[in-house]
C-alpha cells in the first residue's frame, strides 16, 4: 500500500515536492549522506534509488542494505523489506531490537508463519512488554481461526479502479465518494507526492447501479478539492454537510508544525444552493502540532468518530470521538486500550450507532492492516477473518444500512492497483436459537451449542439468560447442532439453508430433554470378575439413536438416557454377550442409576443375524433382540375400511412366527395404524380390528397368546402430512395403513 502508510497513519509529514531523484555523484558517503536526508524527509521511493545504486556500486555496507529494508517497510513491500533484514538483521554494528520485530513481522505477511514466530522470540528477549509479539504469536497458532467464516462472504473487485491508489469509499447521493491518486485532465500537471512520487489524493464519486455494479467515475466538488491531499469523508444532516481530512491548507496557505511538519486536519463544509461546497473550515480539536483525520459520524450528526497521533495516546495513531455540544464539538476522547493499541488504528466507520469498524495492525490479525468490529456496548474487538482480511493491508470498510453489503479498500494480491476498492455480499442467513426446557418450555440460560459441518466441529456459542444465541450461517449448506446443558441433551439436530436466500432471518426453536446418567459394570456371570474394555451399545428404541462406549480397567460405563423411554444395552467382551431390554424409569430426584450387567456365556459363532425386512434393524442373539425402532411389517396393506389378512400379509407374519418361534421368549407388541379418512373414533375401533386380526393369525399358528399384544393406533400417529382434509392420493394414503411390531421383553 502506497498511500495509506504514510497519509493515513497520520505520521507528520513534510510537504516538499518530488521533483524525479537527483544526480548521484561518485562520492559515496556524500550519496549516502544524501539518501538519509531524503529518507528522513520522508521521501522513500527517492531514497531508496540512492540505496540501491549504493549497493550495485559495490558500496554494500551493512548500513546501507538496512535502510533498503528501512524504505521497503515504509513503503510497504514486506516480500523485499524481509529480503534486505535477514541480510543484517544479526549483525549488532547497525542492527538494534527493533528490527527484529520488523523482520518478523514481515515475515508474518508474507506466510513464514514459523520463522516469524522464530525471530518474535529473539525480540521478545530483548523487548518483553512489547504487547504486539504475544498477538502475533497468538495469530500464528490460531490462524486457521481466521477463515471459519469465509463462506460468509463473496468479494467482488470493482470497475472503478486506477492503476494508482483508490480507497476510502462512503457512501454519498446513491454511490460512494472515495480517495485515489489516479491520473486525468485535472491533476497531470500537479506535483508528486515525494513518499513514493505518486500523484496527491483527490475525492471522486461514482453511482452504485440497479445490478450492484459501479458507474463512471467523476471528479468530486471542485472546491473541496486541493493540489494536496483530500481523502476519508462522511456526509451527515440529509447530505447537506461533510467532514473530510485535508492536508493542513487552507485558504491557499500551508500551516505547519514547530518542527516544519505538515499534518491532517478535519474539515467541516455545507452544501450551499448552487449544489457547491461551501463556509470551509476546519474543527475546533484540529492542531498544527499533530494531525487528525478519518471522521464518521453517528446518525444524529452529535458525534465524530476520528483518528489522531495527538500526545497521550497508546500508539502511532489512536481512534477518538468528541460530542457536539453546547454549539460546538468537546474535547476528544480517547476510546480506550481495549481499542487502541500500540500500533496504529485508522478508519473508523460507524454503523447504525452500535457497531464501529476499523483498521488496526496491533489487534490479533492476520498481517499488516485489517479490519475490526467493536461492539460500542461492551467493547468486543472481533477480527472479521478471511476473505474480508488478509495477510495484506486491508481498511476503510464501510457497511449500507441493511447490513447484507458493503465495500472496503485492500493492497491485496490481484488488484489492479496499489491500493482497490472491493465491494462485500454477504452470502449467509441470520439464525436466532432458543433453547427452551421441553417440560416447562421455559428458557435455558448458558446451553452449549455446537455446530458441525460435514462432520466436523465449526463453532462453540453459549446461549444468554434469555436462553438465545445468534450465528450466521452460509446459505446452500447443511450444518448439524448439538445442544448441552448439565443434565439436559438434545438429540443431533439437521438444519439446512439450502432453501435460504442471503440476508433471510429465521429461528431455531430447540427443546432440551432431562436424561439420567446410568452407571453399568460389566461383569463375568460366572466369576463376577469385572471385565474391562468390554463394547457396551445403548440404542434408544423411539429415536434410534445410538451411543456406543467401552467399560474402564474397574469394568465400568457411564450412558445418558432419556426418562420414560425404552432402551436395548448389549455387551460384548470376547466369547460373552449379554442384552438388558426395558425402559428406563423417571425419578425427579435422580441423576444417576446403577446397573449390574450381567454377562452369560454365549459363544459369538451362535449369534444369529436376522433381518424382518429392509426397514428392520434387528439382532438376535439367541436369546434377546436388539431393535432400533418400531418395525414396519412390509406388505400388511388393507383395503380401505376393511380389516381382514391378505395373501401379501400372511407373508410376512409369518417372518415373525419364525423369530418368536426361534426366540421363545420374547414378547410383542403388534400394533395397526389407519389414515386419517373418518372419525378418530371409527378409525381407533378400525385399528384395534386390524391389530387383532393379524394376532389372531399369529396365534393360530402355534405362537402363545400371551407372547403377543394387540394395540391399535387409529390415525394418532400419521407418517405424512394426510390429515382428513387433504387431497393426498390414494398411494399415500395407503401408507398410513400399516402395521408394526415391537419386542416388549424377552
Amino acid at each position: 500500500m502506497k498511500q495509506v502508510s504514510l497519509i493515513l497513519t497520520l505520521i507528520a509529514v513534510s510537504l516538499e515536492l518530488s521533483y524525479g531523484q537527483a544526480y548521484v555523484p561518485s562520492n559515496h558517503r556524500y550519496t549516502f549522506k544524501k539518501a538519509n536526508e531524503l529518507y528522513q524527509g520522508y521521501a522513500y521511493k527517492d531514497a531508496l534509488g540512492l540505496y540501491e545504486q549504493l549497493l550495485a556500486a559495490k558500496y554494500d555496507k551493512p548500513e546501507v542494505k538496512l535502510q533498503i529494508a528501512e524504505c521497503y517497510r515504509q513503503l510497504n513491500n514486506p516480500r523485499k523489506a524481509a529480503f534486505y533484514y535477514a541480510e543484517i538483521i544479526s549483525n549488532n554494528e547497525v542492527s538494534e531490537p527493533i528490527h527484529n520485530f520488523y523482520y518478523a513481522s514481515a515475515l508474518y505477511q508474507i506466510g513464514q508463519y514459523e520463522k516469524a514466530q522464530e525471530w518474535l522470540t529473539t525480540y521478545q528477549q530483548k523487548a518483553p512488554d512489547d504487547e504486539r509479539v504475544d498477538k502475533i504469536v497468538e495469530a500464528i497458532k490460531n490462524y486457521g481461526d481466521f477463515f471459519r467464516d469465509s463462506s460468509l462472504y463473496k468479494i467482488t473487485t470493482l470497475n472503478i479502479n486506477s492503476q494508482q491508489s483508490d480507497f476510502g469509499p462512503t457512501f454519498y447521493q446513491g454511490g460512494v465518494v472515495f480517495a485515489s491518486a489516479r491520473k486525468d485532465a485535472a491533476n497531470l500537471a500537479k506535483q508528486k507526492y515525494k513518499r513514493d512520487n505518486s500523484a496527491f489524493l483527490d475525492l471522486y464519486y461514482s453511482k452504485i447501479k440497479a445490478d450492484s455494479t459501479m458507474g463512471g467515475v467523476d471528479r468530486f466538488n471542485p472546491h473541496v478539492n486541493t493540489k494536496f491531499h483530500e481523502s476519508s469523508t462522511t456526509f451527515y444532516d440529509n447530505e447537506q454537510k461533510v467532514l473530510f481530512t485535508r492536508n493542513n491548507y487552507f485558504e491557499k496557505k500551508i500551516l505547519k508544525s514547530s518542527s516544519g511538519d505538515v499534518n491532517l486536519k478535519i474539515f467541516q463544509a455545507e452544501k450551499g444552493a448552487d449544489g457547491n461546497w461551501i463556509n470551509i473550515k476546519g474543527l475546533p480539536f484540529n492542531s498544527d502540532e499533530y494531525s487528525t483525520g478519518h471522521p464518521s459520524i453517528t446518525s444524529d450528526g452529535k458525534r465524530i468518530y476520528f483518528v489522531s497521533d495527538m500526545p497521550g495516546g497508546y500508539g502511532a495513531s489512536d481512534l477518538y470521538y468528541t460530542d457536539w455540544e453546547n454549539g460546538t464539538w468537546s474535547v476528544p476522547v480517547n476510546m480506550g486500550e481495549l481499542i487502541n493499541t500500540k500500533g496504529s488504528e485508522l478508519f473508523p466507520f460507524i454503523y447504525q450507532d452500535k457497531y464501529l469498524y476499523f483498521a488496526s495492525n496491533g489487534h490479533l490479525g492476520m498481517g499488516g492492516l485489517d479490519i475490526y468490529q467493536v461492539d460500542l456496548k461492551t467493547d468486543e474487538v472481533v477480527n472479521l477473518g478471511y476473505p474480508v482480511n488478509t495477510n495484506f493491508d486491508d481498511f476503510a470498510l464501510i457497511r449500507e444500512q441493511s447490513g447484507h453489503s458493503g465495500f472496503f479498500s485492500s493492497n491485496r494480491s490481484g488488484g489492479k492497483g496499489n491500493d482497490d476498492i472491493y465491494r462485500f455480499d454477504h452470502v449467509f442467513i441470520d439464525l436466532e436459537i432458543v433453547v427452551i426446557d421441553s417440560e416447562t418450555n421455559s428458557p435455558v440460560p448458558n446451553a452449549v451449542l455446537q455446530l458441525f459441518e460435514d462432520g466436523q466441529m465449526v463453532k462453540n456459542l453459549e446461549t444468554d439468560s434469555s436462553g438465545n444465541t445468534h450465528i450466521k450461517l452460509a446459505v446452500s449448506r447443511d450444518y448439524q447442532f448439538k445442544v448441552k446443558k448439565d443434565f439436559c441433551l438434545t438429540l443431533d439436530h439437521d438444519y439446512s439453508t439450502k432453501s435460504k436466500t442471503p440476508g433471510d432471518s429465521d429461528q431455531l426453536v430447540l427443546p432440551l430433554k432431562k436424561f439420567v446418567e446410568l452407571t453399568g459394570m460389566a461383569v463375568d456371570a460366572e466369576t463376577k470378575a469385572v471385565i474391562p474394555k468390554a463394547e457396551i451399545s445403548v440404542v434408544n428404541e423411539v429415536s434410534g439413536e445410538e451411543q456406543l462406549k467401552h467399560s474402564d480397567e474397574k469394568g465400568e460405563f457411564i450412558v445418558q438416557l432419556f426418562p420414560q423411554e425404552r432402551y436395548s444395552l448389549v455387551g460384548k467382551f470376547e466369547d460373552k454377550v449379554d442384552m438388558i431390554l426395558g425402559y428406563i424409569p423417571c425419578f425427579s430426584d435422580l441423576e444417576e442409576l446403577t446397573l449390574e450387567l450381567e454377562t452369560k456365556l454365549l459363544n459369538v459363532e451362535d449369534e444369529q443375524l436376522s433381518k424382518i425386512d429392509d426397514k428392520a434393524k434387528t439382532t438376535l442373539l439367541g436369546n434377546g433382540v436388539r431393535i432400533t425402532g418400531p418395525i414396519e411389517i412390509d406388505n400388511i396393506y388393507y383395503e380401505f375400511d376393511r380389516w381382514e389378512i391378505t395373501e401379501e400379509a400372511e407373508t410376512a407374519l409369518d417372518k415373525i412366527i419364525d423369530v418368536m418361534t426361534e426366540n421363545s421368549t420374547i414378547k410383542i407388541e403388534l400394533s395397526s395404524h389407519t389414515d386419517a379418512r373418518g372419525s378418530d373414533s371409527y378409525n381407533q375401533d378400525l385399528s384395534e380390528k386390524r391389530a387383532q386380526s393379524a394376532v389372531n393369525y399369529i396365534v393360530g399358528r402355534g405362537i402363545k397368546s400371551d407372547r403377543i399384544v394387540a394395540k391399535g393406533y387409529g390415525e394418532s400417529k400419521l407418517i405424512n402430512q394426510c390429515t382428513g382434509d387433504s387431497t393426498c392420493s390414494e398411494e399415500e394414503h395407503q401408507q398410513n395403513r400399516r402395521t408394526e411390531f415391537m419386542v416388549l421383553e424377552f
